[in-house]
């Protein structure tokens, strides 16, 4: 089905945009987090293949994302208090507010495949009614927990010097310039998303797409990787809850597939039970927008009847 535009009003007055796909009598229903620097509406092929198989889709752009953030007049920047807690927040309102009587699926990518394991310590800690079924983690990653503290210091030292709104070539330099590294010569400062020029193209042409985030967003979202990786955090999660890890063996966010079995393996460690992981050769980090596109949702749409049956 078409997607449907929505808004959603929190109790001060802002809003945000989030996008529904529905289905008559759904079986399942996915709700998908985008990643740092794009938006919702991107995923409107996946979620109309879930569509297919008679899953209801949601997906909200995040606080500083998408329509959310230009209508807000705060591209690329999550809050500037607290802005790792309202876009769980936004998270969990948002799925709170879909009236779907069937078992949900958490799709994460990247940053979203962070804040999914987030929503779900949250949803544990504030003793909700939601209930999670399963999550698809895309483009995911593991550091030691003092990398993420070290980066959270440097942020808040570039904010101190740039200012809590403005973007840092700093933090850029070590984030998304530095994963353009490996494919050089580069033909755009985004090829390492895709082999698929025409989806870097449409990501570089998108307004709404690879702008340099903030400072304080960078801020916020080390310190919530760092609330993350807690292990009082993971053992509040239900460790009998299937999760699944789609990456490409050239994700350099993935470490060449190093640091998503890596972080595959931690979990194991902690006491998850179906922790499963699927590395597709040559692919990069938008394994939705990459040359492979067809088989990855294929295959996650194998895995979602697995669980669900």
């Amino acid at each position: 089905m078409k997607k449907q535009k929505r808004m959603l009003f929190d109790d001060k007055n802002s809003f945000h945009f989030y996008y529904v796909w529905s289905v008559k009598n759904p079986k399942a229903w996915v709700h998908i987090i985008h990643g740092m620097s794009e938006h919702a509406a991107r995923y409107d092929e996946l979620a109309s293949e879930l569509n297919k198989e008679d899953i209801f889709v949601t997906a909200g752009d995040h606080r500083g994302h998408g329509e959310t953030g230009r209508k807000m007049n705060s591209l690329f920047h999550f809050s500037d208090n607290d802005g790792w807690s309202k876009i769980i927040k936004d998270q969990i309102d948002l799925i709170s507010e879909q009236n779907i009587k069937c078992p949900l699926i958490l799709f994460g990518h990247s940053l979203g495949s962070y804040m999914a394991l987030n929503v779900l310590q949250q949803i544990e800690k504030l003793k909700t009614n939601v209930k999670v079924a399963g999550l698809v983690l895309s483009g995911s990653g593991y550091e030691n927990k003092w990398l993420y503290r070290i980066n959270k210091l440097v942020a808040k030292i570039e904010i101190y010097r740039c200012g809590s709104r403005a973007s840092s070539n700093i933090l850029q330099k070590l984030s998304f310039e530095s994963f353009n590294e490996d494919f050089s010569p580069t033909q755009t400062a985004s090829d390492w998303l895709s082999r698929d020029e025409n989806q870097v193209n449409k990501y570089i042409e998108d307004p709404l797409c690879g702008g340099a985030p903030s400072t304080k967003t960078w801020f916020d979202f080390m310190h919530g990787m760092d609330q993350i990786f807690d292990r009082r955090n993971l053992n509040l999660i239900d460790k009998k809850i299937p999760i699944h890890f789609v990456s490409g063996d050239k994700d350099p966010v993935g470490k060449n597939g190093k640091g998503v079995l890596k972080f595959q393996n931690f979990l194991l460690d902690l006491g998850f039970k179906q922790v499963t992981l699927k590395l597709y050769p040559e692919s990069r980090h938008e394994l939705i927008n990459d040359l492979d596109r067809d088989k990855v949702i294929t295959d996650v749409k194998i895995w979602l009847k697995e669980i669900l049956n």
